[in-house]
């Protein structure tokens, strides 16, 4: 009989292996940071229709978040570092393709194939996360990394263009890519794709319960503030903004996330997880009822702030309370995965919701998905294993057998 605790296994964590789960997470978020601006070259520089254009969008983001279960679910014993090294290969080699392909069919398959490899990267920097011992702030970290990378990516698009002339964003994916190719090397090779540390080597059906609990709550949060992330062009014009001045909110909003999130990862699980989860989940409330109604260009720009803000201060507590589920990392590879496929469902929601009964019941609808999921979350915390109260360690040292 072997024992093993989940503070052992995630003391594995080290700098290197950070390092490299950072640039894994860069990988998996290029294509999502561009998606505005690949979106306007699909339909401007391609010729295709703003609904042909966003299945191209949607089928990426879905075949990334499949894959990162997929991964997870096959691959065990594998190690991180040749999983997210092919991943991340992979996704170059269906992002060239991009370049060089013209049918409507190949460009699609083009697309999922760079999803399908960045979702490889996005399952190491997932399972890799949780080896530290507060996954919470880790996780949070990770999010402060990736909006720097969303903000020099998008905003060192101006000066190439002037350099070099125009910048086509596809090409800037790929190039951004093959710079991060390096970074992944840092992983060191024995953190393997691990199998769920529960009896028999299957997570046992509380802890997958809980995940599913989890995973269901990221998905319904990540949707809710996505939908309107992708109408604040539209809520602007209504208050009778300018495209420039939308750019300017837009842009506030992500440096309030980078703040966000960096206020996560100091403070960590401090607090443990109801608490900030519970704050999150209430300025998010507040920012999409307001976006979802107001007439005001100042509360417009103050909730774009907060509803982007929200989200970035949520999802390190959401993934960490996944990885307290299975300390081999599945649950926050899960949990992780939804949150991702939100990217291919929210603007397809949106663009349902706006035809049919309108964005503004965006507002009454967050409000009853952040109750379900504040009441979903205290459920997990006090079932999990040990009676977690909802810190990064909880129940970390209730010994496994496996």
């Amino acid at each position: 009989m072997v024992h093993s605790t989940v503070a052992g296994s995630r003391k594995r964590g080290t700098a290197r292996s950070f390092v490299a789960a950072s640039g894994a997470n860069l990988v998996a978020n290029a294509t999502w940071w561009m998606q505005p601006l690949l979106m306007h070259e699909l339909v401007t520089s391609r010729g295709l229709g703003e609904v042909a254009a966003g299945i191209v969008i949607s089928a990426e983001m879905g075949a990334m978040a499949l894959a990162s279960v997929l991964a997870n679910r096959l691959l065990v014993g594998r190690s991180l570092h040749a999983v997210a090294l092919a991943g991340t290969l992979l996704a170059l080699f269906g992002s060239g393709l991009t370049l060089l392909v013209d049918g409507y069919g190949a460009l699609l398959a083009a697309r999922v194939v760079t999803g399908a490899g960045a979702g490889c990267a996005l399952m190491m920097a997932n399972a890799a996360a949780t080896h530290f011992d507060d996954p919470d702030k880790t996780f949070a970290r990770l999010a402060v990394g990736n909006i720097v990378f969303g903000i020099v990516l998008t905003g060192c698009i101006p000066y190439l263009t002037a350099a070099f002339g125009e910048v086509r964003p596809f090409v800037l994916t790929f190039a951004s890519m093959v710079l991060l190719v390096p970074i992944l090397l840092f992983m060191p090779r024995d953190l393997l794709v691990e199998a769920p540390h529960h009896a028999g080597g299957r997570t046992d059906p509380a802890a997958l319960r809980n995940i599913a609990i989890l995973a269901l709550a990221t998905f319904a949060i990540g949707c809710a503030s996505g939908i309107m992330w992708v109408y604040y062009a539209m809520i602007g014009e209504r208050l009778g903004l300018t495209l420039e001045q939308i750019d300017g909110a837009i842009s506030m909003a992500i440096f309030s996330s980078l703040l966000a999130a960096a206020l996560a990862s100091a403070i960590g699980g401090r607090f443990g997880r109801v608490v900030p989860i519970g704050i999150g989940l209430a300025v998010l409330t507040g920012a999409i009822l307001a976006l979802s109604k107001t007439d005001s260009v100042t509360v417009f720009r103050g909730a774009t702030m907060f509803n982007i803000s929200a989200i970035y201060f949520l999802t390190p507590y959401l993934f960490g309370a996944g990885a307290a589920q299975d300390e081999s990392g599945r649950g926050a590879v899960y949990v992780g995965s939804a949150f991702y496929f939100t990217g291919a469902i929210a603007p397809a929601a949106g663009g349902a919701l706006s035809t049919s009964v309108g964005i503004g019941v965006m507002g009454i609808a967050t409000l009853v998905i952040c109750i379900a999921a504040f009441f979903g979350i205290v459920f997990v915390q006090r079932t999990a294993r040990g009676g977690s109260s909802g810190s990064p360690g909880a129940g970390a040292q209730a010994t496994v057998r496996a």
